[in-house]
């Protein structure tokens, strides 16, 4: 009805920053979401593997347990600071 240009101008620029935001968080969360896959199948379906020893006192689960604790660490920090830098 009565949509200013500049009503227009900052719907448009949401929708875009919408867009970039979906965006954003689905390059983020996939490789998260892999690796918390894989840990839960390996556990899940292979333990044995889970079980193999890196070096005396860690095995595999425990080496991929913390990289998906530090992998959401990582993803969280990108995705704040993307939005800190994005937002006005």
């Amino acid at each position: 009805m009565g949509s200013t240009p500049a009503t227009h101008r900052t719907k448009g620029g949401l929708q875009a920053f919408s867009r970039k935001r979906r965006r954003i968080a689905a390059l983020l969360s996939a490789p998260l979401v892999l690796l918390y896959l894989a840990f839960v199948l390996l556990t899940a379906f292979e333990h044995n593997i889970m079980l193999t020893p890196l070096v005396p006192g860690v095995t595999i689960a425990i080496l991929l347990g913390v990289l998906v604790i530090a992998d959401v660490w990582v993803t969280t920090f990108l995705y704040v600071r993307w939005v800190s830098r994005s937002v006005n």
